[in-house]
């Protein structure tokens, strides 16, 4: 990262992070918090979110929060009625707030409870946000949008992550059709395929305990490389070539993938599904 370009990339701009008290949106916050910037920041936990505004005003920022819950749409619709009147221009958005779980079919109403969560929260909310906050930017004929996202929504179905990763691929799907409309009006879509980043919300997860990762502070040092690049597409470099091998061997795919879930079986007695 490029810390004199991010410095003056980031001059007189206004950000919103979404999902931003713990985690990447906290470690990014903290990363773009610099003298003559306006950050936004969103989250459903205000003490935490209260303490992420104080850390990013010491470092000479100017910062405001909106505690909202994304599992809530009335909150959700208030939230960008909000933004509209009181910051009608957004320079930059963050779309980072985010459910993981990890949940067995056999788990019969916990999973269908936790899906209908996953798809507020990853899917829906996302997209009644940015439904708001696109016109004004398409009006103004600039802005750009980071769509914090995951390498499980380019790859193939695995078994006990049915909730989140359709949910984050669904709006993957939604996020690369409207980059489409607005690339030529001077908006700029990108979207951060990451993995295993090591965070609150994946830490429940005991498969997760031994598994190489990034650090929440990694993360937002990836986040402002996209910040900086306007990249359509940041990922691994490993991903393509995995998406690749998924479509030419699909069945063989689908037989590992199985057989590690049920080597995984052992974990799941514990009670240790969620993330």
């Amino acid at each position: 990262m490029d810390e004199t370009r991010l410095r003056r990339v980031l001059a007189g701009k206004t950000i919103l992070i979404t999902g931003a008290s713990s985690g990447i949106g906290a470690a990014t916050a903290r990363l773009l918090g610099q003298p003559g910037v306006q950050l936004l920041l969103v989250a459903r936990n205000e003490a935490r979110l209260t303490a992420v505004c104080e850390q990013v005003r010491a470092k000479g920022a100017n910062a405001h929060y909106y505690c909202v819950d994304f599992a809530e749409m009335d909150q959700v619709h208030e939230l960008g009625r909000r933004i509209a009147d009181e910051f009608p221009a957004i320079d930059v958005m963050i779309s980072n707030a985010g459910k993981s779980i990890r949940r067995r079919l056999i788990d019969g109403e916990q999973l269908l409870r936790d899906s209908v969560r996953c798809h507020q929260i990853n899917h829906v909310a996302p997209v009644t946000l940015l439904s708001r906050m696109l016109p004004s930017m398409t009006a103004r004929g600039s802005g750009q949008i980071i769509n914090v996202s995951s390498v499980s929504a380019r790859l193939p179905a695995t078994p006990y992550w049915a909730a989140y990763q359709s949910s984050k691929s669904a709006f993957d799907t939604w996020f690369q059709a409207v980059a489409g409309e607005v690339r030529s009006r001077g908006i700029h879509m990108g979207s951060v395929y990451f993995p295993l980043v090591h965070t609150p919300m994946s830490a429940p997860s005991a498969v997760f305990e031994r598994v190489p990762g990034l650090s929440a502070e990694e993360a937002a040092g990836v986040l402002a490389y996209a910040l900086i690049s306007r990249k359509r597409r940041v990922a691994p470099w490993w991903l393509w070539p995995c998406e690749w091998m998924a479509i030419l061997f699909r069945h063989p795919v689908d037989w590992i993938l199985s057989a590690s879930c049920r080597k995984s079986a052992a974990l799941d007695t514990h009670g240790k599904h969620d993330a």
